[in-house]
């Protein structure tokens, strides 16, 4: 939040420290004009995010390691049961602190479509 007004210096830094929107008591400060500011968020570049789930993959058990690519099917190429996925997928939960919903979790069958959800997800880590 952004306040443009007439008030003392460390009421200014109080009120733009506080993230929600309040209603002030203009009459101890004059005039106040409001204006929301929202972030965007913050994401990550694909070019961030796809060596870090590559060496998930590559960390997680059964896996051979020379199989791991972008394009690997987790079920098909690396071998992986539905468990298995589940349990990747909580990996990649894990890395980047994010919370991937069941429906958006099942569609993910291989590394590309994992580092496209993470990308689209803001304040990945």
């Amino acid at each position: 939040i952004a306040f443009a007004c007439a008030m003392p210096r460390f009421v200014h830094r109080l009120v733009r420290s506080v993230r929600c929107l309040r209603v002030l008591d203009t009459s101890k400060f004059g005039t106040c004009v409001q204006a929301r500011s929202f972030g965007a968020g913050h994401f990550l570049p694909k070019d961030e995010i796809e060596p870090r789930v590559l060496d998930c993959i590559k960390n997680f058990r059964d896996v051979e390691a020379s199989k791991v690519g972008v394009d690997s099917d987790f079920s098909k190429d690396l071998g992986l049961d539905s468990l298995d996925t589940v349990e990747l997928v909580l990996a990649f939960e894990d890395e980047f602190n994010i919370e991937i919903p069941e429906a958006q979790a099942e569609s993910i069958t291989n590394a590309k479509q994992a580092i496209e959800y993470i990308s689209q997800t803001p304040f990945a880590k």
